[in-house]
Parts: C-alpha cells; sequence; structure tokens
C-alpha cells in the first residue's frame, strides 16, 4: 500500500450493532476467524471499519480486556511501504507502541498484539484473530 493511498475509511455507525463493544467514540469487533492482514483488514472494510488502531495505554487495556486470553490479533499498522516507519490504516504514525521486540526484518511487515509482552510484527500472511474499529455514535 503506498503511502498516497492512505484513506480513513472508518465510515459506518458500527457501536449499535450485535458483537461489537464501546469504548470513548469508538466501537470494536474482535473475530476469531483466522485470517492474513491484508483479508482481515478486508473483512474490517467491509463491515464499515478498519483495523483497530491504538492511541494509548487505556485504549490498549481495553482492547486486552476484550480479546482475553488470545495470544495472537491483527492490529491496524504496518511498516510495508518503508520498512521502520510503522503507520497505521489511516496513514497516522504510531505515538503509542508498546513494542516487545523490534527486528529490522523486512519479511514482518505487520502489527499483532500479544495478549502477553506487548506488540510485535509478523509476516502479513500469518493467519490469527483479528479485532475492527468503527465509529460509536451510540456511546
Amino acid at each position: 500500500m503506498s503511502e498516497k493511498s492512505w484513506k480513513v475509511y472508518v465510515n459506518k455507525d458500527a457501536g449499535c450493532e450485535e458483537g461489537w463493544h464501546s469504548y470513548k467514540n469508538s466501537s470494536y469487533f474482535y473475530s476469531t476467524e483466522d485470517l492474513t492482514w491484508y483479508d482481515a483488514r478486508d473483512s474490517s472494510l467491509e463491515m464499515g471499519a478498519t483495523l483497530a488502531v491504538i492511541t494509548d495505554e487505556a485504549e490498549d487495556d481495553f482492547v486486552g480486556d476484550l480479546i482475553g486470553g488470545s495470544y495472537y490479533t491483527w492490529l491496524g499498522a504496518t511498516d510495508e511501504d518503508l520498512e521502520g516507519s510503522w503507520r497505521w490504516v489511516t496513514g497516522a504514525e504510531l505515538k503509542f507502541s508498546p513494542w516487545f521486540n523490534v527486528l529490522d526484518d523486512n519479511t514482518r511487515n505487520c502489527l499483532i498484539r500479544r495478549s502477553v509482552f506487548g506488540w510485535i510484527h509478523a509476516t502479513c500472511d500469518f493467519t490469527t484473530s483479528y479485532l475492527c474499529e468503527g465509529v460509536n455514535s451510540c456511546a
């Protein structure tokens, strides 16, 4: 995904739908379906949402409680365009990032939240659960 193609895709009020969980101005949907990062991103878009964008520790704690014991969960960041330059699917840079271990590795370009030990980057074709984030006007 080229930097010029970054767009904000959150355009649907998902907050009132079954299975979505509210936090501040967003709603989150946790899927246990194992998908690649790209397929998880596309599935989120089909729901009118994006893969989750985590901006602070409190939101990360909320997400941790929501996904529970799921060991790996896709979040919406990648450094696919420029190695080491992580951006959210919205195009924003990561300002909060509780990385466990960041390796200089061109093959691991997508962000996973682990239930323990923080965030890691993984190959985007790995399959795991994912977390969507949408607009919440029902909070």
